[in-house]
This record gives C-alpha cells, sequence and structure tokens, in this order.
C-alpha cells in the first residue's frame, strides 16, 4: 500500500538517531516533546476499511495476519482508519524482532500485538492526533497505542533513558515534535571490525587519514563490507595510521568510493578495530540494503564475491585498535550485526546473483603513477521483476593525477549480444598504447 511507504520514508524518517552521550548537544532543551520507549519489532500499517483489516510492512508488501486483523477489528468496531504502529512480541525482559519475523510466517509461533503510534494521513499535529488514538485505542491488550508522555528538558529525558533503557534494557526512547520531528535516542552498538581500507584528507587534511573501511567475516571466511568511519581519531592517530595502512595496501577489483569521487585504496585485512554507531539501518529508500561480499587472498588481493544483505551504520566511530582480537570468523562475525537487526533475505535484497559474462582490467604507468582501467559484463537475472535491465556494462576509470580520480559509466543493453558488442566497443575507444591487459576473463 503506496500510504504506507510513503509514510515510513517522508515521516519516520524525520526522527534522528542519537546517542545518549550526544544529548547535551543534539536534542534541545526546554523544548515539548512526546516521548515514548521504543518497541523491538518491526513498523507496519495497519489499513481499516469498509470492514476489512489489512497489514503492510515497510515497503509495501501486505503481511496475511488473520488472527491480529481479527483483533483489530474488534477493536476498531467498524471504523476506517490507517494506522502506523509496530508489530512486536511481547516479552518480559525484552522484544526481539527476529520473533515478529517468526510470527509474521506463522502466527502461532508467538503472540504478535500491534501498537500504534500514529495516524497514516494525519494532518493535524501530533498531539491532536495522539488524543484521538488514545479516545479509539486501549493502553494495553494485542492491539493498543504506544504510551506517551511529555518531557521539556534534558534531565526528563536522561531520566526516563536510564529506566526504561538503563535498567529495564529495552531498546531506545523515541522523541517527537508536534510537527513529528524528532530524535530516536538509543545506546551505542559495539562492534568488533577488520579495516580493509582507508581514505586520505584533502586541502589542509592532506597527509592525514580521513575514513577507514571496515568489514566482518561471514562463517566461510569471506568478508563482508559493514561501512566507513571517520571520527574518533587524534590527529597523531590520523598522520600514524596513514602511513602505516599506506605499507599495507593490497590490489582489489572491488572499488569503494570515498569522498570526492575518489577510492577508497585497499589495504590486507590485518587490523581489528572496535567501532560504535547508534543504529543500524536496513532500508534505504524502501529497498534492502546490500553491500559487497568480498574474498581476499595473498596473490590476487581482493575479489568480489557478490552483493549481500547488510545494512547502514549510523554515526560510526573509532573507539580503539583491538590487539587482543585477530582476523578469524569469530572475532569478526557478522552475527554482530545480524542478531540485532532482522536483514532482507538474500533473495529479497538482490532478486538473485547476477552472471558474470567478462571482465578486463588494464593498467597504465607513467612518472611513477598507475592508472587503472576496468571493463565489466553482466547478466543480472532480475529482468523479470521490471526494475533492473537484463545486461549490464560497467566502466571504470582511476587516475591519480586527475582533478577528479574515479570516473564511472553504465550501459545497459536488453540481449547478450548487445552487451558484448558495447563491450568490445568501450575498449576499443579507452584502451590505446601503453594500456597493458592485467586480467580478464
Amino acid at each position: 500500500m503506496i500510504e504506507v511507504v510513503q509514510y515510513k520514508n517522508r515521516v519516520a524518517s524525520r526522527l534522528l538517531g542519537v546517542s545518549v552521550d550526544d544529548v547535551a548537544t543534539r536534542v534541545p532543551d526546554g523544548v515539548d516533546y512526546f516521548a515514548s520507549v521504543k518497541l523491538d519489532g518491526h513498523f507496519a500499517g495497519c489499513i481499516a476499511k469498509a470492514g476489512q483489516i489489512q497489514f503492510f510492512n515497510r515497503s509495501g508488501r501486505e503481511l496475511k495476519l488473520p488472527k491480529l486483523a481479527q483483533a483489530v477489528k474488534e477493536v476498531l468496531g467498524g471504523k476506517d482508519i490507517a494506522l502506523a504502529g509496530e508489530l512486536y512480541v511481547p516479552n518480559p525482559e525484552r522484544e526481539r524482532s527476529f520473533a515478529v519475523s517468526e510470527a509474521v510466517a506463522d502466527e502461532a509461533a508467538h503472540e504478535l500485538c500491534f501498537a500504534a503510534f500514529d495516524v497514516i494521513g494525519a494532518t493535524e499535529p501530533l498531539d491532536i492526533t495522539l488524543s484521538q488514538l488514545e479516545a479509539l485505542l486501549p493502553a494495553s491488550g494485542i492491539v493498543h497505542r504506544i504510551a506517551q508522555q511529555i518531557i521539556n528538558s534534558r534531565a526528563a529525558l536522561h531520566s526516563l533513558y536510564t529506566q526504561h533503557v538503563q535498567e529495564k534494557g529495552a531498546e531506545g526512547i523515541v522523541l517527537r515534535a508536534t510537527d513529528r520531528s524528532g530524535f530516536k535516542l538509543k545506546t551505542r552498538h559495539h562492534l568488533d571490525l577488520v579495516v580493509i581500507g582507508y581514505s586520505e584528507g584533502i586541502g589542509d587534511q592532506a597527509g592525514l587519514l580521513r575514513n577507514i573501511l571496515l568489514a566482518a567475516m561471514h562463517p566461510d571466511g569471506s568478508f563482508q563490507v559493514v561501512g566507513k568511519a571517520g571520527g574518533g581519531f587524534s590527529d597523531e592517530q590520523r598522520r600514524d595510521w596513514l602511513a602505516q595502512l599506506s605499507a599495507m595496501r593490497t590490489p582489489s577489483e572491488f572499488v569503494e568510493v570515498a569522498e570526492r569521487q575518489t577510492a577508497f585504496e585497499m589495504v590486507r585485512p590485518e587490523w581489528v578495530v572496535e567501532c560504535t554507531c547508534i543504529d543500524m539501518l536496513t532500508e534505504d529508500g524502501g529497498r534492502p540494503v546490500t553491500k559487497m561480499a568480498l574474498h581476499h587472498s595473498a596473490d590476487h588481493g581482493y575479489t568480489t564475491i557478490g552483493a549481500r544483505p547488510c545494512v547502514n551504520m549510523i554515526s560510526p566511530v573509532f573507539i580503539q585498535l583491538r590487539d587482543d582480537k585477530t582476523v578469524n570468523p569469530t572475532d569478526l562475525r557478522f552475527s554482530q550485526i545480524s542478531d540485532m537487526v532482522e536483514l532482507a533475505s538474500l533473495e529479497a535484497a538482490s532478486g538473485g546473483p547476477s552472471t558474470r559474462l567478462k571482465r578486463e582490467v588494464y593498467i597504465k604507468e607513467a612518472k611513477g603513477e598507475v592508472a587503472v582501467r576496468k571493463f565489466m559484463a553482466w547478466k543480472t537475472n532480475k529482468e523479470s521483476t521490471g526494475k533492473y535491465p537484463a545486461y549490464v556494462l560497467f566502466f571504470t576509470d582511476f587516475s591519480a593525477s586527475r582533478a577528479e580520480p574515479l570516473k564511472q559509466d553504465i550501459t545497459v543493453a536488453a540481449t547478450e549480444e548487445a552487451v558484448m558488442a558495447l563491450f568490445a566497443q568501450s575498449v576499443a575507444d579507452n584502451i590505446k598504447k601503453g594500456w597493458v591487459l592485467q586480467a580478464g576473463t
């Protein structure tokens, strides 16, 4: 249902993630907010119309929940309304989102509840909408409204956070102003990750580390790109790390873009670091987040395996180098992430793996610098979804001496013959004297 997707993308996205440590600088004092305890569940829209009850997830997919729909019908008594809320499974200690997935697949698995916090499509201020919900829905039960209280000071917010998050283990606190903007106050997540790349600062930050590229590990030993972190370093660390990481560079067919269209320099996966973030988002614009999984070898560096469901880290910060941990699938386990958030299935996130048809990599050395041009054609195997082309040609051109070091171009085609003809023409147009073929399939 389109209104559910629009609500999630336009309204719920106005809530900014904030760590409890940043309240003093991010959350205004003396402003009235409606505060509620965040449930660890799944966002859902509940549409009641003409006696029919339907549930939709954040992507607009209908959820078949007849037992819960009947409970909603009994509570609403025939009223037409569109509710925004959270599907959750009650737990004396703390709700867990994975239990919701089990209950959505089979309602008999757990007692599934729906807690409403807004009316989809409402144009009046939030306080009026919450009054409507209070008159319409009970405070508890299988279907209910989420309890709200007004707070207007940081001291009151800290007290609420201590009571529910620190002492009772809740996921966080949600703050909403009357215009529905606000904050999600959460505890920082701590992750042990490996450094697989770095970028250098520009301008007056040249000669200093800008960001590190981070990965976790799957049980099969592959590296899952997770994200980057640029905060938490001292100036001394930025100088020292840049020098040390520069000596650890390794070849890579995978390219991750850093600032101003420059590429991360990929390094051997040797340094384990502790980082934090205040949230991990599994969707971007209503679509599942996917990031590349990589294989690393001493001979070939990084080679791509394929995109897998992952997260976008919100406000990542470097904490420390973990000399007590090593690069292995236990210390760097991807389950640090997957145990805390509900990831899309690989099929749902990607529509199935693509098939690589041809790849060629050329290099050219001049004045001590190496330029790289890569060509890759593949069949998406997703054309039946209507969201992706059948065939794709991807061209990457990297030269550190240019003002814009990294250039990329994507061309699509309807047939294998057409994409291979585009491949041959692109090579002919871009590979002249001095370029040397390094790899080809």
